[in-house]
């Protein structure tokens, strides 16, 4: 599945989300009330740091695991 196609696919759940580049490593892991909101943030056309651009220049995929609240392990 493409990666917008999981973009359309994320619930507004709290939860884990990791981003993962070309190659399949994870190289960021993040967690959030509204996965759907704070995944989806990533994306859009707004300036970032430096830091963040690099990081969302090397997204290519992505996974979210739901949890029952954002501080559930």
């Amino acid at each position: 599945m493409a990666l917008e196609e999981k973009l359309k696919e994320i619930p507004s759940s709290p939860g884990v989300y990791l981003h993962k580049d070309a190659a399949g490593k994870v190289i960021y892991i993040g967690k959030a009330k509204n996965l759907r909101h704070r995944v989806r943030s990533y994306f859009q056309k707004r300036p970032f740091d430096r830091k963040t651009d690099a990081l969302v220049g090397q997204i290519s995929d992505l996974e979210f695991i739901v949890t029952d609240n954002e501080a559930e392990p």
